[in-house]
């Protein structure tokens, strides 16, 4: 069985955790379009630790540093294994989507040994000839009867907890205006205009076409206010004091935080309606789904592309197979 180690390498190499720190203080001093930030490499980290894990656990290693003995039949099993990836989705093993994933970077940071001079070949690059399947970006979205169910879900407009008032609010903005996560977290409490009928939410985004108003339903609007009523009372340290939504201990809303919040929803929602849990529960499948509702009851494709903050119709690529026949006309004609 070949490996991937080198014949000669010093008796006490770097374990895998070490390696990943000096692999991201190197990727941290590189050039602006290599440089990767420490926030950044989160999700990495995870799934460099989810690797190491396994090989530790499922390889008769015979070096205090497993990792540097794996070969490619060990990656294609890991892959294959079922571990569950950074962000929680119900699923069956690894989709194809996240094993690419783990395989781009398990196999960047082998390549980074091999310039250490730690290993001579990269299991990833090697891995049966045949490197998992290049990612699509099909969207899923969900049908009326499971969007139903998500709303039935929903913490009640009258609950007497604080935090319940902030989860409702959420959660309609993200139905409701196919907002992103990003923007979620990054809402400042005078991007809402409440007071006005109806209530309207101001945009802002790097890109000129994320910086848009929306105007909101007045059930949305009153659990946004009756948000901002709660809001007002939460005392938050710079630089949060500004921001919409805040977390318990009155800190920046972080995506995993927002994630956590959908995906409970989402997973209780289908359960108490006996329905089968969905493969990704994250927050883009609220966007994905709002987006699909208004191009299939006939919004203008322009007017969707300007809601959803994208540059053009191409955005709406991952989509096409849950549009009916007549979004399916509208989107083709015209200007993109």
């Amino acid at each position: 069985m070949e490996n991937a180690v080198v014949q000669g390498v010093p008796n006490d190499p770097p374990d895998g955790s070490a390696f990943f720190e000096e692999w991201l203080t190197f990727r941290g001093n590189a050039p602006r379009r290599e440089h990767l930030s420490v926030d950044a490499a989160k999700p990495y980290r995870y799934i460099w630790g989810a690797w190491l894990r396994w090989i530790a656990s499922n390889h008769a290693h015979t070096r205090a540093a497993p990792w540097l003995e794996a070969g490619p039949e060990h990656l294609a099993s890991f892959l294959a294994s079922g571990i569950s990836p950074s962000t929680k989705r119900v699923e069956r093993g690894i989709s194809e989507i996240t094993q690419r994933r783990y395989w781009r970077l398990i196999g960047t940071l082998y390549e980074h040994a091999i310039g250490r001079g730690l290993i001579a070949r990269n299991p990833a690059r090697t891995i049966a000839e045949k490197p998992p399947r290049p990612e699509n970006h099909e969207g899923q979205a969900f049908h009326a009867l499971q969007w139903s169910a998500l709303g039935k879900a929903l913490p009640p407009p009258d609950s007497s907890s604080r935090w319940d008032l902030r989860d409702r609010a959420i959660l309609v903005l993200l139905m409701e205006c196919a907002l992103s996560t990003g923007e979620v977290c990054e809402l400042l409490t005078d991007q809402a205009e409440v007071s006005n009928k109806p209530a309207v939410l101001h945009l802002d985004g790097r890109r000129a076409a994320q910086q848009r108003t929306l105007g909101l339903s007045l059930a949305t609007g009153q659990a946004l206010s009756d948000w901002i009523k709660v809001r007002r009372s939460i005392n938050s340290p710079p630089p949060s004091a500004a921001r919409l939504f805040v977390s318990t201990k009155g800190g920046p809303m972080s995506p995993r935080a927002v994630f956590h919040l959908v995906a409970t929803t989402v997973e209780r929602a289908f359960r108490e309606n006996q329905l089968d849990q969905p493969n990704h529960v994250g927050a883009q499948v609220l966007r994905n789904t709002r987006l699909v509702m208004w191009l299939n009851e006939g919004v203008d494709p322009n007017e969707v592309v300007r809601r959803a903050g994208y540059k053009s119709r191409a955005g709406f690529h991952g989509l096409l197979r849950h549009l009916d026949a007549d979004a399916m006309a509208r989107l083709r004609g015209g200007a993109p």
